[in-house]
């Protein structure tokens, strides 16, 4: 619940500060950010299994450009039409992947959260190099992240959790990328080696 009201808080930062202070809404964010993802430092990776997929149906993220019930301007319907085949695109250009694997945080320093969000994970190059703020490479899309409860796989709900989590990732790569690492916030762990 910490990390969730902690996010909140940020995007009202976000919403709050005006344009004009983005030197101080970068300091006001980046110690929030940063307590966020010292939950995940050094945390242990234990992958499962890594197996060619298929790429995501994403038909009902975009039913709503095929729905005549729903009042979208014609500039938004070709914006989100344009978006809609760059996509397809990128999906069809990726190499997809279904990764399965058991994050454990490492006992992380006293000022961490105690939970973490599993739908906040990033998978980037692993030799790239990263500093505070920057954009994400986006070579590597988390399209859906999957948590074993009862017996099952159950798509995450944007849940916080404590310790331990099995999960299963679709993942889609760059075709050239092979060698990847995790991204929470600001900490980078693990190592994810894809099969050729």
């Amino acid at each position: 619940m910490d990390a969730f009201l902690l996010i909140v808080f940020m995007i009202g930062l976000i919403v709050l500060v005006p344009i004009y202070h983005q030197p101080l809404m970068r300091v006001l964010l980046r110690r929030p950010i940063r307590r966020l993802g010292l939950t995940l430092r050094n945390a242990i990776v234990e992958i499962h299994d890594c197996q060619p997929s298929t790429r995501p149906d994403r038909s009902e993220e975009w039913e709503f450009l095929s729905n005549s019930d729903e009042e979208i301007s014609e500039l938004d319907r070709n914006a989100a039409e344009e978006d809609r085949s760059d996509q397809a695109e990128s999906d069809q250009r990726r190499r997809w992947f279904l990764l399965e694997l058991t994050i454990s945080p490492n006992k992380p320093p006293d000022e961490a959260f105690e939970e973490w969000l599993p739908c906040e994970l990033a998978l980037v190059p692993r030799d790239s190099e990263y500093n505070e703020g920057d954009p994400l490479p986006s070579v590597c899309e988390v399209a859906e992240v999957s948590l074993w409860r009862e017996e099952t796989w159950k798509i995450d709900d944007f849940s916080e959790f404590r310790g331990p989590q099995k999960l299963q990732l679709l993942i889609g790569t760059e075709p050239e990328e092979r060698s990847l690492t995790f991204q929470y916030f600001y900490e980078r762990f693990g190592q994810v080696e894809l099969p050729t």
